[in-house]
């Protein structure tokens, strides 16, 4: 505040009334405070009005002089007084005090007498004169609660000048008028004006209006650094209506302030201006940039979708999903590269703080109409890592991933992908189910080995009333011929437990067939051996646990026999003594050892009186090579009848073929 010779006669006519104090009746701001030391943050509730014309009066000391205290007590405004009752009779509740530093509701305002009376606060306006904080205005008065002043007095301009390069002054009438420039409006290098100051700063702007343009609203220019050279100006369109519920807005890009339009960006604003959609043009409209959606979740964006080129192309594009908490602050955020479901950065919030996580692929974020996030488990099987699996909504190791895609017509799509490697192996594209009276129902697909867009093999599939697939016929792609048939067994548990490979279909045991057995033993354990031609003669062996998924290799045990029971469960059966188990090795007592003779023997073929017959192959150095062919005949007790025998020399597998 500025002291002028008119400020005396001021004082004199302030101090007539600071007896008479207009009374703030008693409120309630609730249980948090307000700061006496942030007056700023104070709630607005006073009207400010400007200081009546005492300073006309003054520039006459001898009509002051005579003026009757009363009269010098200027009637308040109506309008002024109705406005500041209304803001005053808003307040519902008291606040209780103990005593007068309880009662902060108006911060530090001198014009503002704060008191503890009967354990209520009361509050009453001030009648004096005040210091307004600024050397720029004179008179400064308590009117309403707040301390206004008036302008110095002037005949050019430049006796308003006040070396603040965040005011725009002039004089007007004999007395100066400041106005506050806009924030962010340079001052200097590297400087911007903040709260009408002068201020280091790396971003500057400037905002013009087109009060006359009906069609553009208004330009800003922006300097990133405030170094006095534009780095971007965007001009932006009245809003237009859309419909009731929608309206939107374009505006258009000059990245170089050149005068030049780069881009040409609209946007679509629905219910309480929410942005739900921005589309990326060039300045004549013809190619379309990019295109963004947005969703909310009641007033908080929930979820973001970039779609590089506006089109189906997921190359470029990405989704952005917004977790809140329940006090509305965002929790968790998911980031979807392509948008393709697989998330690919994930983040969790805790205040200010972000800390990277690992993202959970084996659930699926679904947007929901209301533009809400429901989180939704993923199939089993499916891949969520190198060697992982979803299993039960965790990420775990597995050997066997696959995905399955439902049509509208009933049929589905499954993607196959062995060892989780992300590459697909197999894909099976299967028609609508057929049922059968019996209960079984039929299901007809075609495979695709590489997944490359080329059907390999086309088959139809048999499954029991349980659900088990009991047997298939593989057919050309063009059903003119049949490749194959699988028959399957399942033990009384449901799990699959022996399959036979039929290569032509007849049910007769040929060089390409072979015989599949899995062995299940416990805590989810299992043997899976494979028999080509079905003859016991096992060249494959793996074993594996169900409930991890890890599977490898094993050596065969060739002294132990692998057959069906009644059940269909699969058992093992020591061989017999000599049964040959590799060269110069023998089975005894189910232990492959070192052995000079090896003995494969025959059906045992009970004859018409009651005795019974069986062929053997003897092989001498058990090197594979049949030495003798024996004939024994047994009584009905097991004792030896008759021994015939005949050398031979040929392959083990000739003479295995002669007994059969």
């Amino acid at each position: 505040m500025k002291l002028t010779g008119t400020m005396i006669a001021i004082c004199f006519l302030v101090f007539v009334g600071c007896d008479n104090n207009t009374y703030i009746r008693n409120y309630y701001l609730g249980d948090e405070d307000v700061s006496a030391d942030s007056p700023d943050e104070a709630p607005d509730i006073l009207e400010q009005d400007e200081v009546a014309d005492s300073a006309d009066s003054a520039e006459d000391p001898d009509k002051a002089d005579s003026a009757d205290s009363s009269d010098s007590a200027e009637e308040p405004d109506t309008a002024d007084t109705a406005e500041h009752d209304e803001a005053v009779d808003s307040i519902e509740s008291y606040r209780e005090c103990r005593r007068a530093e309880d009662c902060t509701a108006f911060g530090n305002n001198f014009c503002i007498i704060s008191e503890c009376v009967d354990g209520y606060c009361e509050y009453h306006e001030r009648d004096s004169l005040c210091d307004d904080g600024n050397d720029l205005t004179i008179h400064d008065s308590c009117r309403h609660g707040e301390c206004v002043g008036e302008g110095v007095e002037c005949t050019r301009d430049d006796h308003c000048e006040n070396n603040n390069p965040c005011f725009l002054h002039s004089c007007e009438e004999h007395v100066c008028k400041f106005e506050i420039v806009d924030d962010g409006v340079r001052c200097g290098d590297g400087m911007s004006c903040e709260d009408a100051m002068c201020v280091e700063s790396e971003y500057c702007k400037e905002v013009e209006f087109y009060p006359e343009n009906e069609l553009v609203n208004y330009t800003r220019w922006e300097d990133n650094g405030c170094d006095g050279v534009w780095d971007m100006c965007t001009t932006y369109m009245f809003p237009v209506t859309i419909d009731e519920n929608t309206s939107s807005q374009s505006h258009t890009v000059d990245r170089y302030c050149d005068g030049t339009c780069d881009e040409n960006i609209k946007k679509v604003y629905e219910g309480a201006g929410f942005v739900v959609q921005e589309i990326s043009s060039s300045c004549d409209l013809m190619t379309v940039n990019w295109c963004t959606t947005y969703a909310y979740d009641v007033s908080r964006r929930s979820y973001f979708f970039f779609n590089a080129g506006c089109d189906d192309d997921r190359e470029r594009d990405f989704c952005e999903y917004t977790f809140y908490d329940e006090d509305g602050v965002i929790s968790h955020l998911v980031v979807d590269d392509e948008c393709d479901g697989w998330y690919e950065y994930c983040e969790d919030r805790n205040g200010s703080s972000a800390v990277e996580v690992e993202c959970n692929n084996c659930v699926d974020i679904i947007l929901n109409e209301d533009g809400s996030l429901s989180q939704v488990e993923r199939p089993n099987g499916t891949r969520c890592g190198d060697g992982m699996g979803c299993a039960d909504g965790e990420c775990a190791q597995a050997s066997n991933c696959f995905e399955i895609e439902y049509y509208e017509n009933g049929g589905h799509h499954v993607f196959q992908d062995r060892g989780c490697d992300g590459i697909l192996d197999n894909c099976y594209e299967y028609e609508e189910t057929e049922y059968h009276d019996n209960g079984h129902w039929t299901v007809r697909q075609s495979e695709d080995d590489g997944c490359d867009g080329n059907c390999d093999r086309y088959s139809v599939l048999e499954y029991d009333g349980f659900g088990n697939h009991i047997n298939s016929v593989v057919w050309t792609c063009n059903h003119e011929s049949v490749l194959y048939c699988n028959n399957y067994n399942y033990d009384s548990q449901g799990r699959h437990s022996f399959r036979f490979h039929d290569e032509e279909c007849n049910g007769e045991f040929l060089d390409n067939d072979y015989c599949d057995f899995i062995f299940y033993g416990d805590n989810g354990d299992y043997l899976q051996v494979r028999d080509h031609r079905c003859d016991h003669e096992y060249e494959t062996c793996r074993q594996g646990n169900m409930e991890t998924g890890e599977e490898y290799g094993v050596e065969c045990d060739l002294c132990v026999l692998f057959s069906l029971d009644e059940g269909n469960h699969v058992r093992q059966i020591p061989r017999e003594n000599g049964v040959r188990c590799g060269d110069g090795m023998a089975c005894i007592d189910g232990n492959c050892i070192q052995c000079d003779t090896c003995v494969e023997k025959g059906e045992l073929i009970e004859l018409e009186n009651g005795d019974f017959w069986q062929q053997s192959a003897y092989d001498y150095g058990c090197d594979d090579v049949c030495n003798m062919l024996v004939a024994e005949t047994y009584g009905p007790d097991g004792e030896l009848i008759a021994r015939a025998e005949r050398g031979a020399s040929a392959p083990m597998e000739v003479c295995m073929e002669y007994l059969h």
